[in-house]
């Protein structure tokens, strides 16, 4: 019951933040926030987890007594076959013993008990069947967390992708421009005899190129948006979002985050919960080889519906039923074999899932730190190209360097710009993976 309250609470404080985000500018954390209140996927899932409670409820309770009540009228041509007689053949007063055609009433009503059943005892000893339903409940919390995961990583990426091209729009703006300019002097300088004509061709394609890098990243912008637009619910409306992504975090050691995430991984709660159901259902299957009890009470009652006026026949009988199990060809004996070898197997792939894990998130890692090692090589290469541009308006204004120099030195500058995005957007992305491999136990944005 208290996991229900939280899942509802939880998705309370979800939508309200939801319709507290601001309908202007969105950040990447709005967007995660409507993503999860809007999600399809995640509503999907809690209507499974709620399902889960109400069949767990239903196992305990499959434990109680079960009354139950039953009616009915009969036509009875022939002798009867008991003593119980509601037409009275045996009285002394009808020798044949014989009813034509009698019409009869039966109505009755009883309780089954079940105190020895399916590994149970009186429902007092953790039912094998309750147990199971409650791994099942385990299962669905953690199908949840691993979803909503799976749906954040989706809209982190989305976000990362179309704030990244966004970013990247006026430098493709900027080299076009730049690439017209030296297109122009190139062919002014041709003119003059001081270029040839490959290089005008060359100079022209090269416009072509940054006119078609243009238009593929604003594409590009508009899809990652309209995808992200989709996974928040605004499928046909334009989002604002902001163009400057989060910081990249400083990166705990490995061993750190394996320590904080693998032992409640939802991935192996999952399997965890296979586990246990494996488990019960071995408890199950030991159990068919004992005997079952059962404690039937039952009260019966009969009329002559011909005769209203007359008496009403009535039975009661309270007893206590056990079946015993004598011989089945080793059914029974192989299904707990099955059992067993169901449970192994289980186990097994708990150890397997625990060391894709780990794998996996230790090859994460490693990009993480080629990624990052690679911004910083990008960023050197920004700080150079930078200084060289810078270096060439001085020498153009001191009539050191003509304009083609100082036009190719921005270009160079803008295209270590653009490297260094895509750079950023990489690592961001392996970031992003690294918190979805974790299942959220380890956050890169808080």
């Amino acid at each position: 019951m208290r996991s229900r309250w939280l899942v509802i609470i939880l998705i309370a404080i979800l939508e309200s933040w939801a319709a507290a985000a601001a309908a202007g500018t969105l950040s990447m954390q709005d967007c995660v926030v409507r993503a999860i209140a809007y999600s399809p996927t995640l509503a999907a899932a809690r209507h499974e987890f709620n399902a889960a409670l109400e069949n767990q409820t239903e196992k305990q309770r499959a434990l109680l007594p079960a009354l139950g009540a039953q009616g009915g009228a009969y036509e009875v041509n022939g002798s009867a076959i008991t003593p119980f007689s509601t037409l009275k053949v045996f009285e002394p007063g009808n020798p044949s013993g014989h009813a034509h055609w009698g019409s009869v009433g039966i109505e009755s009503i009883g309780v089954t008990y079940p105190v020895i059943e399916n590994g149970s005892i009186l429902g007092l000893n953790n039912p094998p069947s309750v147990d199971a339903a409650r791994a099942v409940v385990g299962q669905e919390i953690a199908k949840i967390l691993l979803a909503e995961q799976k749906l954040i990583f989706e809209t982190v990426t989305e976000y990362l992708y179309g704030a990244a091209y966004r970013n990247e729009i006026p430098m493709m703006s900027s080299i076009l421009r730049l690439s017209q300019e030296r297109f122009e002097i190139i062919k002014y300088q041709a003119e003059l005899g001081l270029k040839l004509p490959q290089d005008i061709d060359l100079a022209r394609a090269e416009v072509k190129s940054a006119q078609s890098a243009e238009a593929s990243t604003i594409m590009n912008a508009d899809d990652s948006i309209s995808a992200l637009g989709r996974l928040i619910g605004q499928a046909n409306g334009d989002i604002a979002i902001q163009i400057a992504p989060p910081p990249i975090p400083e990166l705990p050691r490995l061993h750190e985050i394996l320590d904080r995430v693998m032992p409640a991984h939802p991935a192996l709660q999952v399997q965890q919960g296979q586990i246990e159901i494996a488990q019960q259902q071995l408890r199950i299957d030991k159990a068919a080889l004992l005997p079952s009890v059962r404690l039937n009470t039952d009260f019966t009652g009969g009329q002559n519906l011909q005769f209203f006026h007359g008496g009403t026949l009535s039975n009661f009988l309270s007893f206590i039923q056990v079946d015993i199990p004598i011989f089945d060809f080793g059914r029974r004996r192989a299904a707990v074999r099955r059992s067993k070898q169901v449970l192994a197997e289980q186990e097994d792939s708990l150890k397997g899932i625990d060391l894709e894990l780990r794998d996996t998130i230790s090859r994460t890692y490693s990009d993480i730190i080629d990624a990052d090692q690679q911004v910083s090589v990008l960023q050197n290469e920004v700080l150079r190209a930078t200084n060289a541009a810078l270096l060439a308006d001085a020498q153009r204004d001191q009539g050191i360097a003509d304009e083609l120099t100082v036009v190719e030195a921005h270009m160079k500058m803008q295209l270590a710009r653009i490297k260094l995005n895509r750079g950023l957007l990489m690592s961001r992305l392996k970031y992003a993976e690294l918190q979805n491999l974790s299942g959220g136990l380890w956050h890169w944005v808080n």
